[in-house]
């Protein structure tokens, strides 16, 4: 997500990015420090969440905004951050609010940045894993860029597990999670489908990237898993641009409308390149339609 609305910006003033050795733009290998409000955050100098900060005034914020509505209807509810990175959604909850929040994030370099930062953020449990839709072994290379991490071609085994799976784990409490976001870079689908039998049976408030893209390199049609999670309850969407500008709700009575949504960001010819949904049970439908409202009285105070 972070690197995407960096590329946006420039595509936005007619330029297109080409690769380039990272220590001439970003300033090269190593750690750097930074703020999200009252903490401060260690990350390798290579990745643009500040960039992204200083110019986009709505980046990351719409996260923290849910986790406080939710937690005035719901106290002592906490946030699942899949694809936890550096720990700065953690530090951006937490600013707004004091809900719990368990951090999952697979990539070993991230996960000790993870570790690090999250030393001065309470009521945080970090978990390191990759989640997947089942609970498998693949043969691969964890790498990462910027603020980015995947799994290439190798030979090291590395070990997936599905959520439904994680959260019978008795080593960790899932009992009070109200919000499930994941923010993975295409696999963002197959973990939702993973954890369909927690999402069944708890009704969290869903928050996940949606990459047309990044989806396609996954041979993820995407729209499958909106139309499962429609049928098992879920109403309410909200949709927000990749700067994290809310933009549209819709429900699932009117799918067609989705469906245009998610051709709205089919191919180069797009605005931009993905969004951020929130997806709602028909159970929390009040609490979903209290929470529009906020964000379109939001909108045009701007």
């Amino acid at each position: 997500m972070i690197k995407k609305a960096f590329k946006h910006l420039f595509h936005s003033m007619g330029y297109a990015l080409k690769p380039v050795h990272r220590k001439s733009f970003f300033g090269g290998d190593g750690l750097r420090t930074f703020r999200i409000g009252r903490f401060q955050l260690l990350a390798n100098k290579n990745h643009t969440i500040e960039f992204n900060m200083r110019q986009f005034p709505f980046y990351n914020l719409n996260l923290p905004r849910l986790a406080r509505f939710v937690e005035g209807r719901f106290p002592g509810a906490a946030v699942v951050d899949i694809g936890a990175n550096i720990g700065d959604t953690a530090a951006f909850i937490r600013n707004m609010s004091d809900v719990p929040v368990i951090c999952i994030e697979g990539n070993d370099y991230y996960f000790g940045l993870l570790e690090k930062n999250t030393q001065s953020i309470p009521d945080v449990t970090l978990i390191k894993t990759y989640l997947a839709e089942k609970t498998t072994e693949i043969a691969g290379k964890p790498t990462f860029v910027e603020g980015t991490s995947s799994i290439l071609e190798g030979e090291d085994r590395i070990r997936l597990v599905s959520f439904d799976d994680l959260a019978k784990d008795p080593a960790y409490d899932f009992s009070r999670v109200k919000i499930i976001k994941t923010d993975t870079d295409g696999y963002d689908m197959m973990i939702l489908r993973g954890a369909m039998d927690f999402i069944e049976r708890n009704k969290p408030v869903l928050f996940f990237e949606y990459d047309r893209e990044f989806l396609r390199q996954q041979k993820d049609p995407g729209i499958d898993t909106l139309r499962k999670l429609a049928d098992a309850g879920y109403h309410r969407i909200l949709f927000y641009d990749n700067q994290g500008r809310f933009i549209v709700a819709l429900t699932t009575q009117d799918f067609d409308s989705i469906v245009q949504m998610h051709d709205y960001i089919e191919g180069y010819k797009a605005p931009f390149e993905f969004y951020d949904i929130c997806f709602f049970h028909k159970d929390d439908d009040e609490m979903a339609c209290a929470f529009v409202s906020s964000e379109m009285r939001l909108n045009a105070a701007e």
